[in-house]
């Protein structure tokens, strides 16, 4: 090993060390566990008081690790918001993004769905594009998505400390949802609010509730996500630290898939052996029949796993839909059982496919009923279709649920023809009757006169 000069040494510690400014430390340093299970501890910036923040972990569908990171700190009463890329290399720096303005306490954390990595040996949060920021203003909780202003509510009031966390939900039952989680203290009591799905599908949040168990009297509050599915939070007092831990939300994510390891190594090959169907009897009076389903089985290998996407798509004609995607498809079961064809506006039934057909990269799709042009038309693949895609050194990978959608086309005024389609289709005449009525009119004038007479003197003698 080689030694480092006692003066290069000093000059890389200068790196960590501030000035002293009266005793007030002026070092940021956030650290947070990300979603790979490691610890990320990065400088923020110097030469300002500390304060507190909170750190976010992105990690978007398709992505093989985490993305970008965000920090939401407090500058002088100020809550600032920060990013940074990932690989955190030099080149990647922490960046200041906006302002959410004044604060005394703030956190930050992405909503999201647990997945399992390509691996299928851990889960990690599939997350959405923006967190949500929680912060305290006036004594009263916020909650915003990212920078819209438009979607910031109150939560609580009188809250003196935050602390948020993603919470486990099922892979298998999505409503076993223990949801995006912020505790906070009130009167040195500890309280919490959750943003669930509920059976109606959408994302509420829902009431108030008190842990009673950590008593009053706390002064600090850390919510935190445990490797055994479960949800804590911790507290500090003059009595020490006491913490609670909720109940266990594993359904579906204790157990991983069946999967089969391997390298690829020349004249590599698999041997499938045929599965026997015994048939076994008893006694007279009793009998037993076993019997072993034969699902469909897959085996893939790939160096890096890649991208499957949904370059374009288009509609030929009132019942067919194309879709071109990034790879070349091979179909391994009938997709017509696995499309769901949703347009905006439902009259009767949902339509469905009636025919797939694959060709190279392109999926044509036959509706067994028209929809209209001016309707906006999703399709959807759904869960164990077996449709495969191929990239270069790779085998034949599954395709991962997606969404294609058909934007409805704009109707110009230039149009020759309009086409009407009448909704009643017969008609009845009916008579008008127009009513006569008769009247007579008597009326009278009065009229009446007054004439004034002026006599003239001509002399002073009357003949």
């Amino acid at each position: 090993m080689k030694i480092l000069p006692a003066e290069l040494r000093q000059k890389l510690l200068q790196n960590t060390q501030v000035k002293d400014a009266g005793s007030a430390p002026r070092l940021r340093v956030v650290a947070t566990q990300s979603t790979t299970n490691t610890l990320l501890s990065e400088l923020m910036h110097k030469d300002i008081p500390a304060a507190f923040g909170d750190v976010a972990i992105r990690q978007l569908s398709g992505e093989t690790s985490p993305s970008l990171a965000y920090a939401c700190c407090i500058d002088n009463g100020i809550a600032e918001i920060y990013e940074r890329r990932f690989p955190a290399y030099m080149e990647n720096p922490w960046n200041y993004v906006w302002s959410l303005g004044t604060a005394s306490e703030v956190a930050i954390e992405f909503n999201g769905v647990w997945e399992l990595d390509p691996s299928k040996q851990w889960y990690f949060l599939r997350t959405e594009l923006t967190p949500y920021i929680f912060f305290v203003s006036g004594g009263t909780l916020y909650v915003q998505k990212w920078n819209d202003a438009d979607t910031r509510i109150p939560l609580a009031e009188g809250v003196s400390q935050i602390s948020a966390c993603q919470a486990w939900q099922s892979s298998d039952d999505p409503l076993l949802d223990q949801g995006l989680i912020v505790g906070y203290l009130k009167g040195g009591e500890v309280y919490y609010r959750a943003l669930c799905l509920q059976d109606s599908g959408e994302l509420v949040w829902e009431t108030e509730r008190q842990i009673t168990e950590l008593g009053s009297g706390n002064d600090t509050l850390n919510v935190f996500r445990t490797n055994d599915f479960r949800v804590g939070f911790i507290c500090e007092n003059t009595g020490g630290f006491r913490y609670v831990l909720s109940s266990r939300n594993y359904a579906g994510q204790s157990v991983r898939p069946e999967s089969v390891y391997g390298q690829i190594v020349e004249n590599c090959y698999v041997k499938v052996t045929p599965i026997r169907y015994i048939t076994a009897y008893g006694d007279e009076s009793n009998n037993a029949l076993s019997s072993i389903p034969q699902p469909d089985c897959y085996i893939g290998a790939c160096k890096e796993y890649p991208v499957f996407e949904i370059v374009s798509t288009e509609r030929t004609s009132d019942t067919e839909y194309v879709i071109t995607c990034s790879h070349e498809m091979q179909e391994r079961l009938p997709l017509t059982s696995f499309l769901s064809i949703v347009p905006d506006v439902l009259i009767g039934s949902a339509p469905i496919a009636a025919s797939v057909v694959i060709d190279g990269n392109i999926l044509r799709i036959t509706a067994d009923k028209p929809v209209s042009f001016q309707q906006r038309v999703q399709i959807y693949l759904n869960n164990y279709s077996s449709l495969r895609f191929h990239s270069s050194e790779t085998s034949w990978l599954l395709i991962p649920v997606f969404t294609a959608v058909f934007p409805p086309e704009p109707v110009y005024a230039d149009d020759s023809t309009v086409t009407v389609v009448p909704m009643v289709e017969t008609f009845i005449n009916k008579r008008v009757y127009y009513s006569d009525y008769d009247y007579e009119e008597q009326s009278s004038i009065n009229i009446s006169y007054s004439c004034t007479l002026a006599a003239t003197q001509v002399g002073p003698v009357p003949i």
